[in-house]
């Protein structure tokens, strides 16, 4: 997971392309598995449907979040943000599995912020900041 310009990367840009790459990585594994082992279905191609409604999204920005592409990270929060209001809604709907859905919520969380984070600072460090308009435009 590192960026492919070369310009240097300060230590707490690394540690958030770490944090948000990893738990982005591990909640994609955590999700098939829920859906595969810990949700009961009664049907197995319901359950197929279910497992590509739901990891479908988080596949398309993987190759930019590998490749560590901050632009990838902005925007791949807006999907992280569905899964972390589906793990809170989960906790309270299905008490039952608490722990499967606190293990999503929290990767799903740390994801965002981590992300969050790695955007910001490694579009800082290569220039991608946004520019505020003027007060006369």
């Amino acid at each position: 997971m590192t960026e492919s310009v070369s310009t240097p990367i300060a230590p707490n840009t690394a540690k958030s392309l770490k944090l948000a790459g990893l738990s982005y990585v591990i909640l994609i594994v955590v999700i098939a598995f829920n859906l595969l082992f810990v949700h009961s279905f009664d049907n197995a191609r319901l359950q197929m449907i279910s497992l590509a409604i739901w990891l479908l999204p988080l596949i398309f920005p993987l190759r930019g979040i590998i490749r560590g592409n901050p632009y990838t990270f902005a925007w791949g929060n807006f999907i992280v943000s569905i899964y972390i209001c589906r793990a809170a809604m989960n906790l309270y709907l299905e008490p039952s599995i608490w722990f499967a859905h606190l293990i999503e919520l929290l990767l799903s969380s740390a994801t965002f912020i981590g992300g969050t984070y790695y955007a910001r600072w490694r579009g800082i460090e290569l220039g991608l900041e946004l520019k505020k308009p003027s007060k006369h435009e």
